[in-house]
């Protein structure tokens, strides 16, 4: 399931890997909680690290809940390049290897334009 779920996600059905089952019970609790709201912003879709927080009723966490985003051990599964900063540019990410080099916002600009979004440049 998961090999077919990535080629189709490769080949252009965005939302291919949002129901693909995961296990995450070796994640801690808070991470768990933020990874799961995070799971649920759709294609096409960004939510801010504050607006995350919100969503799992913790208004005053968005600090917490990037620390819980940069802890992702399933970039594209669990869409934390959905995850913007509160001013709408990109903020961080992390992404691991891509190409053969370290990704980071590269990757999450190129993601993210590919659902249509085009978070601002930061100053």
């Amino acid at each position: 399931a998961g090999r077919r779920a990535l080629e189709a996600f490769v080949a252009g059905d965005l939302g291919a890997l949002d129901d693909l089952p995961i296990d995450m019970d070796d994640r801690p609790g808070w991470d768990r909680l933020v990874l799961g709201a995070v799971r649920g912003i759709r294609p096409g879709a960004t939510a801010s690290y504050g607006e995350v927080a919100r969503m799992i009723g913790r208004p005053g966490a968005a600090r917490a809940v990037g620390a819980a985003v940069g802890r992702n051990p399933l970039g594209l599964v669990i869409p934390c390049h959905r995850v913007i900063a509160g001013d709408g540019s990109l903020g961080g990410y992390g992404g691991g290897w891509w190409g053969g080099r370290q990704a980071g916002l590269e990757l999450k600009r190129e993601l993210l334009a590919r659902e249509g979004v085009h978070p601002r440049v930061s100053p």
